[in-house]
């Protein structure tokens, strides 16, 4: 039976896709979720792991295919933030003829690499437009919420993971992922401005921020659920600004509907979980994990000051698995690329960081008067400090390939928005940012230079 719905839900991904070729991105975002719900169901995925990973592929690189063919084979240049993230994981792969475990840094960096190719260097490729990337958050609603539905409400669970269909065969366990995603979803129904919204949309958007918050809670995903309430409020204004009094109206009537669900899936939750599980929610426990994270960081950064080779070019990749320095990675990334890449890898990310928040105050000032194009900008801008800040808990540098794909993703709408100023006959100095376009971007099917 779930082999027959997989291969429907294919079919649905590859009809959108052929619709929109950005659909695709949007489903390769759910892939590990929708991936994590079918070993629930049926052993056969547990068997055949990687077959979303590979369909999800397929997709995308169909989807640039088709892309390419409609833009008459045009590739569209890269932003110079591309060009940094493209650098820098070159010079991690570098830098593995230094590292003090080169097998295991050549292994990991083979194990990610196809991921970083498809994530980083291929799927940001179909953004190419302002529609584009609006078409991108709004599949996110729709494949991603359904599968949040699915995840909370249809599958069993254990203590902050799903159970899989079977006890015999291993599977890829991770809540973080599927926390992730229920955030990224958030973000992208409770800020996204469809064309036509109507009431069942100003309903189901709330509908589906409240299943987001409780896969929050269920996977025991602290740092995400924090910051899935923080972040959609912060960027409420930047989605619909307050323009007049009666404005700020809907604003506080989001922010209690996203405070009070978050009440409720703590309550709902929470309630059966054991002393020690319960624990998890406490702030002794959390200082715990904290502090654990930065013995490991501190041990890497301790070795990597240790000589002035180190300190520029760093210990190289993955040093952190080093017995004597942590044994695994220290799930402090800024810290990790500082120690493993050094001042040459540190100073690439820190420009890549003053780029992407460039590209987002030049997107602020020209996105003024479309309220389709901000709503899409607050639900880019959450999903990128969302990863940010996540990074500073979790994970490795070479495991985050859905953080840097958001970078380009903003500095491939940046170079959109400027293309549409240029098009509409205005100046794109600064002074001229904040000035609306004079024409309907329904109308524009704008591509980047």
């Amino acid at each position: 039976m779930y082999i027959a719905l997989y291969f429907i839900i294919i079919f649905v991904i590859i009809y959108a896709s052929y619709k929109n070729p950005s659909a695709a991105f949007a489903f390769m975002l759910c892939s590990f979720a929708l991936e994590q719900w079918l070993q629930s169901k049926d052993a056969f995925f547990l068997l055949h792991g990687s077959l979303i990973n590979i369909s999800a592929g397929a997709i995308v690189l169909a989807a640039l295919a088709l892309r390419q063919l409609r833009n008459n084979g045009k590739i569209r240049n890269n932003p110079a933030t591309t060009w940094l993230i493209f650098a820098l994981y070159s010079y991690a792969a570098i830098s593995i003829l230094w590292s003090p475990v080169p097998e295991i840094s050549s292994s990991n960096y083979m194990h990610y690499l196809p991921y970083i190719l498809l994530t980083i260097a291929i799927a940001p490729l179909l953004i190419n437009n302002e529609e584009d990337a609006y078409n991108i958050i709004k599949y996110l609603v729709f494949f991603g919420g359904t599968l949040t539905v699915l995840l909370l409400f249809f599958t069993d669970w254990g203590y902050r993971r799903i159970a899989f269909a079977s006890d015999l065969v291993q599977g890829r366990a991770n809540p973080l992922a599927i926390a992730n995603l229920a955030g990224y979803v958030l973000f992208a129904s409770i800020l996204l401005n469809l064309k036509k919204e109507n009431n069942i949309w100003r309903l189901a958007r709330w509908l589906v921020a409240l299943v987001c918050l409780g896969i929050a809670v269920k996977t025991g995903s602290r740092g995400q659920f924090l910051l899935m309430i923080l972040l959609s409020i912060a960027l409420l204004p930047l989605s619909r600004p307050i323009t007049q009094i009666k404005s700020i109206a809907p604003l506080l009537f989001a922010g209690i509907i996203i405070i009070g669900g978050s009440y409720f899936a703590m309550q709902e939750y929470t309630s059966g979980y054991t002393k020690v599980e319960g624990a998890r929610w406490g702030a002794d426990r959390m200082s715990d994990d904290i502090s654990g994270r930065f013995d490991a960081a501190n041990n890497l950064i301790r070795a990597w000051y240790g000589s002035p080779a180190n300190i520029l070019f760093g210990l190289g990749s993955s040093a952190s698995y080093d017995k004597s320095i942590a044994g695994f990675y220290t799930h402090i990334v800024p810290l990790e690329i500082l120690g493993e890449l050094g001042l040459i890898g540190f100073l690439a990310f820190l420009v890549v960081l003053l780029k992407t928040f460039s590209a987002f105050r030049n997107c602020v000032l020209t996105s003024k008067g479309n309220s389709m194009n901000r709503g899409v900008l607050a639900a880019i801008t959450a999903i990128v400090l969302f990863e940010l800040i996540l990074s500073f808990k979790q994970g490795s540098f070479l495991s985050n390939q859905i953080l840097f794909s958001m970078l380009i993703m903003l500095s491939r709408l940046e170079a959109a928005f400027k293309f549409t100023l240029k098009q509409s006959g205005l100046n794109t100095s600064n002074e001229a940012y904040g000035k609306p376009s004079s024409n309907s971007h329904a109308n524009t099917r704008l591509r980047l230079r």
